[in-house]
């Protein structure tokens, strides 16, 4: 092959390669926090941390600085009080790359289940079942186990708990991608809010 036929070969691999991915990934250059197998851990990665950007900012009423705890922390215990209730501003809170991310995962069968034409987190999936397995707080594992083993998980039932854990959710990975997707893409998804993306 000659040198030309070469460059021409690589440039066109790389066009389809850099086509192939479903949306532009702003995050992967932050620790990966979650390692559960049974769906695409880059993109879960993508979705955790767009989440945590979206709250943390629409919530910085006070200016924190992005690059202190505080700044997350906050933005949790803000969100926790309504999103966990499905009660929250989520037009106001979602950014259109949390946006892009609930398009891309609104078809991934490991992440949901449908009832009553309503997305519902699909917890007896392989990636969710081990997220919730690896809980660190004890007593919220718990709970939430104990409610996915009697088919129970309604907002009511796990708003107390999750709203005492909100600051607490920072550190707490497994748990903070549940929050995730029960609180804040669940509700994008069932509010049709993720069907008006645009290409990044």
């Amino acid at each position: 092959m000659s040198r030309k036929g070469f460059v021409i070969t690589i440039c066109s691999l790389l066009l389809v390669g850099s086509c192939s991915e479903p949306m532009e990934y702003r995050h992967q250059d932050k620790p990966q926090a979650v390692s559960c197998s049974g769906s695409n851990l880059k993109l879960m990665h993508e979705a955790l941390y767009s989440f945590e950007e979206a709250i943390s900012e629409h919530y910085n009423f006070r200016n924190y600085s992005p690059t202190t705890p505080t700044y997350k922390q906050n933005g949790y215990a803000q969100f926790m009080y309504t999103g966990i209730t499905n009660t929250a501003p989520f037009v106001e809170i979602m950014d259109e790359h949390s946006q892009t991310v609930a398009k891309v995962i609104s078809d991934r069968d490991e992440l949901w289940v449908q009832k009553d034409g309503q997305y519902a987190v699909n917890y007896k999936s392989e990636f969710v079942s081990c997220l919730v397995a690896g809980i660190d707080d004890t007593e919220i594992r718990e709970i939430l186990q104990s409610l996915i083993e009697a088919d129970a998980i309604e907002s009511r039932l796990l708003a107390p708990p999750l709203r005492k854990r909100a600051v607490k959710t920072v550190n707490d990975p497994e748990l903070a991608m549940v929050v995730a997707l029960e609180a804040y893409y669940k509700n994008l998804l069932n509010r049709n809010l993720h069907l008006s993306y645009g290409n990044e």
